[in-house]
């Protein structure tokens, strides 16, 4: 067990220990895989096919393909900011997490057929809701149209003067308002005095957001497959 890593959170979430893979892992045996009830997931670059087929020998299955995007110019259009756009506040944890747990429907959880749609959603709502009680995020912005949270935007502080866009969800009834592009301008232009770059990750099959990342000029900088593997555990009931 020592080449993998321990994700008490999200194991709590899904009701067995689940691990990462680290990623700077060269091999991995049978032997150093959970022989009870376990989640295991494991990142792979899109070059590594050699990887992707050992790991499937060893049970892992294909969920997602990650790309990796960065934004280098950040002079974003002054006047792309078009919804009022604010910090998060204690106060709309309980939209934020809402917003989180109805809006994503192609994330490797979601896309998992062993992790019921149910624990997905709950997995993203908790994800969220950890910026409030200082488990991750450095910044939280939201988009309030007619007093209510439509969306929001988690942020971590990435190396030197960039962004890591950790999550950003708009609620199903306000889509297409441009409610994203304010919040990642509002960002761009509040977070950090001299800020560089933003990063981001996403899924190929996310098609609007990879729409709406082009047209703010973020660029592919990198490919990953994300595999899974449940051992030790029968279909979901």
């Amino acid at each position: 067990m020592t080449a993998l890593c321990q994700d008490v959170w999200l194991g709590n979430l899904l009701g067995y220990p689940a691990y990462h893979v680290p990623a700077n892992t060269e091999s991995l045996s049978l032997e150093q895989l959970p022989h009870g009830p376990a989640f295991v997931d494991a990142k792979v670059r899109v070059s590594q096919l050699q990887r992707v087929h050992y790991l499937e020998q060893l049970g892992f299955r294909l969920m997602d393909t990650n790309l990796q995007l960065s934004l280098e110019q950040t002079s974003l259009l002054p006047g792309s900011v078009l919804a009022a756009c604010r910090w998060a506040s204690p106060q709309d944890q309980a939209e934020v997490a809402a917003i989180a747990a109805q809006s994503f429907t192609v994330s490797r959880f979601h896309l998992d057929p062993q992790i019921p749609n149910a624990i997905a959603n709950q997995i993203k709502a908790a994800w969220a809701s950890n910026f409030f009680t200082g488990q991750r995020g450095d910044w939280m912005v939201v988009a309030v149209v007619h007093g209510k949270v439509a969306g929001f935007l988690q942020l971590l502080k990435g190396r030197t003067n960039s962004l890591i866009i950790d999550l950003v969800a708009v609620a199903p009834n306000f889509r297409g308002q441009g409610l994203g592009r304010s919040m990642i301008a509002y960002a761009a232009h509040h977070c950090l005095q001299s800020l560089e770059r933003i990063q981001l990750g996403t899924q190929v099959a996310n098609v609007p957001a990879l729409n709406l990342y082009r047209s703010l000029g973020f660029r592919i900088e990198q490919a990953s497959y994300v595999l899974h593997l449940h051992s030790g555990v029968s279909q979901w009931k």
